[in-house]
Parts: C-alpha cells; sequence; structure tokens
C-alpha cells in the first residue's frame, strides 16, 4: 500500500500543475476508458446504457449518457453496482454518508484506496501541513456496538503502522469530554471534523474555560459558513481549510492557502455543473453531477449528488491548473440534542442505522420542546417488529433519557435530493 500510495502522491503533485488544455486531455482519455469498462464489466451499466440506446462503439457523448441517482443505485442489488459482481475479501467496504435517509454500500480495492489516500496527502500539504504534524479526525461510527469510546483501528501492515503513529481517529460520539482529553494529551497539530463538531467542540471548552491550539483544521461533511469558519479560526487560532467529497467519488475539491476556489480533483473526477440537465455558465448556479475516473471496482458515472455550486472560470493564483469551483450550497446538517445537553451528530445517526437488516429508510425530527419523532420504513418483507426493536435499541443509546416515539410510515417524500434524514 505504502508504494501504491507514493506512487500515485508523486503523479499528482505533477499533474496540479498541468495546464488547463493537458488536463483536459487527460480526463478525455480517463472518462472513455471509465465508462467503456463499466459497459462491459459492472451489470448495473450495462443493463441502463442498452436500455437508453447508447453506442459505445462509436465517440462517447458524455451528454447522451443517463444520470444516475442514489436512489437508482439503492434500488439494485450491490452485486450488480460492482465489477462482475465479484466482492472479495480483499475489497475494501465503505457506505455512503446516508443523506438520502439510508447510507448504501461500496466497494474498493487496494489501488483505488490509494489514490483516494494520496489525493488527501496533496490537499493537506498544500494547506501547510508537514509529514511530522500530528492528525486528530473524528470519524463517524455506529453506537450499535458495547463500547462507544475507541481508538478506531487503522489499515493494517506497514502503511498502517506508519499512519498509526501520526494519526489519532476519534469516533463521532457525543463524549466531547473523553475527546478533549485525546486532543489535549496528545497535542495534534491538525483537526478534521465536520463543522456541527467544531461548533460543539467550541461552545464545550468554552464552558469549562479550556482552549485546544490547533495550527491547521480542515472542514469536510457539511457546508462551513462564513460565521462558523471565523469563529473556529478566532478560537483555535487556526488556518481553517474546506474540503469537499462524498464517498462515492471520494475527494472532489479543495482550498489551497490563496482561498480563491476549490481546487477540483480533476485528474480522479470529472464535474459537471447542471440546471434541467443542461450546463450552466461559469459563475451560476447549478447541480454538481460527478464521474469518478478511478472507481472501476465500483463505477459512479454522472451521478447526481443533489448539491448546488457554482464552477469558476478563473485560474486561482497559486498557479495550479486545476479547474475551480465556487460556492457550494451543500447540505445543512442539524444536531440532536439531548436532555442533559450533548449533541448528537447526524453522521453518528447514520451510520448507526446503517447496519439495521430490513430497514429501508428513516427520517429523525426533533421538536422544539425536545421530544425526538423517529420515522422508519421497513423493506418489504422484514418483520416490522423486529425492525422496530432494533431501531429502539439503538435509540436509547443514542438519546439516553430523552424522550423519543417510534412510528413506522409506509412512504417518506419523493425528492431524494432534498430529503432530509435529519432535522
Amino acid at each position: 500500500m505504502l508504494v501504491s500510495v507514493i506512487k500515485n502522491f508523486i503523479s499528482l503533485q505533477r499533474s496540479q500543475w498541468f495546464d488547463g488544455q493537458k488536463i483536459s486531455k487527460i480526463q478525455s482519455k480517463k472518462l472513455r476508458e471509465v465508462i467503456l469498462h463499466a459497459y462491459r464489466n459492472v451489470a448495473f451499466y450495462k443493463e441502463l446504457y442498452s436500455r437508453a440506446g447508447v453506442e459505445l462503439n462509436k465517440p462517447i457523448v458524455l451528454e447522451k449518457l443517463p444520470f444516475v441517482t442514489k436512489e437508482d443505485l439503492r434500488n439494485v442489488p450491490l452485486e450488480s453496482r460492482v465489477l462482475r459482481g465479484i466482492i472479495s475479501k480483499k475489497h475494501h467496504v465503505i457506505y455512503t454518508s446516508g443523506s438520502s435517509g439510508m447510507p448504501f454500500k461500496i466497494v474498493q480495492d487496494s489501488r483505488e484506496v490509494a489514490i483516494f489516500e494520496a489525493l488527501r496527502i496533496r490537499s493537506i500539504l498544500a494547506q501547510g501541513a508537514r509529514f511530522t504534524d500530528k492528525v486528530c479526525q473524528l470519524r463517524p461510527v455506529s453506537v450499535g456496538g458495547e463500547q462507544q469510546f475507541y481508538l478506531l483501528a487503522e489499515r493494517k501492515r506497514f502503511y498502517g503502522f506508519i499512519r498509526k503513529g501520526r494519526a489519532r481517529p476519534i469516533p463521532l460520539t457525543s463524549q466531547i469530554d473523553a475527546h478533549l482529553e485525546v486532543i489535549e494529551k496528545w497535542k495534534p497539530q491538525i483537526l478534521f471534523a465536520p463543522p456541527s463538531y467544531l461548533v460543539a467542540l467550541m461552545d464545550y471548552c468554552e464552558k469549562i474555560d479550556r482552549r485546544p491550539a490547533f495550527r491547521i483544521v480542515r472542514s469536510s461533511g457539511e457546508v462551513l459558513t462564513a460565521r462558523v469558519r471565523k469563529a473556529v479560526s478566532d478560537f483555535f487560532q487556526a488556518e481553517v481549510y474546506d474540503n469537499y467529497g462524498a464517498a462515492e467519488v471520494g475527494s472532489i475539491a479543495w482550498e489551497c492557502p490563496a482561498r480563491e476556489g476549490y481546487h477540483i480533483n480533476a485528474e480522479t473526477v470529472f464535474v459537471e455543473v447542471l440546471r434541467d440537465g443542461h450546463p450552466v455558465s461559469p459563475g451560476e448556479e447549478g447541480e454538481i453531477c460527478v464521474t469518478s475516473l478511478y472507481r472501476y471496482t465500483t463505477p459512479f458515472i454522472r451521478y447526481l449528488l443533489g448539491d448546488i455550486v457554482t464552477l469558476l472560470d478563473d485560474e486561482c493564483s497559486c498557479g495550479r491548473g486545476l479547474p475551480l469551483l465556487g460556492k457550494i450550497h451543500g447540505r445543512m446538517v442539524d444536531v440532536i440534542v439531548r436532555r442533559d445537553g450533548l449533541p448528537v451528530f447526524p453522521l453518528t445517526i447514520l451510520h448507526s442505522f446503517h447496519d439495521i437488516e430490513g430497514l429501508d429508510r428513516f427520517k429523525v425530527v426533533q421538536r422544539s420542546d425536545y421530544v425526538i419523532e423517529v420515522y422508519i420504513k421497513p423493506r418489504v418483507g422484514w418483520s416490522e417488529e423486529a425492525v422496530k426493536s432494533e431501531v429502539e435499541k439503538r435509540c436509547n443509546i443514542l438519546f439516553p433519557d430523552t424522550p423519543y416515539t417510534l412510528k413506522i410510515v409506509e412512504e417518506f417524500e419523493n425528492n431524494a435530493a432534498k430529503f432530509r434524514p435529519v432535522i
């Protein structure tokens, strides 16, 4: 793994300085390769393109390929979405964030993991990190297990050993007091966390009059507003950088110190910004449509994320040739508050529910009187009582001493792109 990460990192370090024309040529070649690969080797795309009458023996016109949504992928078996339907022990299985109301699985191989790691190293070094820096990263976990607070296991072998020495993952739970203990004892220079967690950490630190310091704070997973950015920077005396990505396609774009936009990882993703299915002009808002140029095990081609963004026609003063995103109007998320005042983060809820067998979709709503309403939709053919019982177990852990109601529903609103699972 280490050798593969290094090779990809060196290649990415070089290609980010290519001019736009050269980067476009690289993208065109990779686009054709991944589309042909998906058609020939993945059942879902074979059927999708055949049904749409797409002729891949001719020059590929991207605009003629059908869009793919989260609902499309959730409604087909995992084996139909992966390379030749084969999932082995060598593959890595991850989950989407569940912004559509229920996460779904993604399978990737070691080559794809290495590219993901190389992309992360490129962006963090550009943002001022050093190889000697210590990093703490908040990771969403399920609370279904016996122990909620623990250090997550890193990847095995030599690369995992190296990462373990410089990186400490922290589970995204309500136990901010335990998190702060780890942070103050280990003294990391860099913190990775979603904005909602950063706000909760600041609030907690203010209450107990403690103020940890970081040199760099990397935000991701949610919209980072200007107000929160300034508050985080002032409180932790840190440089704050926002990063944009999705589990389905990996890292999409990131800020450099010039902060003139978000650099798109054009070597690994092809971005379209659309309105009513057609490209918008630079500076205009539109829905982002992403094609992964490196995910061959579980391809994502013309995949609609549901976020609204703007594409810039400018060049960054840093000199990189990577295209730029302007504003990112992703999903704002809400935090559930327990009766004892501790926050329950949306990603914690999503990851606590994603492995419940028979649960098709859910929604968690907290009223102004703090009562929590949990709505669930069991899958057809599954025992409603069994699914309800398992959800109750998770809710008792997530929301201790906090009143909640649980109701089974037949359907949720149809617009999956705007569906909010936690309110």
